[in-house]
């Protein structure tokens, strides 16, 4: 195991990294704005209609496993 470490930690750090850190502090608006939420979603600009329908299907699928 102890030979497996370097192999370890250089696929751990070539993880993509997913942080909130562009995001603002402060708290979320009362209603969603374009801006807050390109930064929930880590994006300069718009997105792409798959990648909506892939986040969707990622939110639902997680709700349902929360209802089980």
């Amino acid at each position: 195991m102890k030979q497996m470490e370097p192999q370890v930690k250089q696929a751990l750090q070539s993880l993509p990294k997913a942080t909130f850190s562009g995001y603002y502090r402060g708290g979320f608006e009362v209603k969603m704005t374009k801006r807050e939420a390109a930064l929930i979603l880590g994006v300069r600009r718009g997105g792409s209609p798959y990648v909506a329908a892939k986040i969707n299907e990622a939110k639902d699928l997680l709700e349902g496993q929360a209802k089980k």
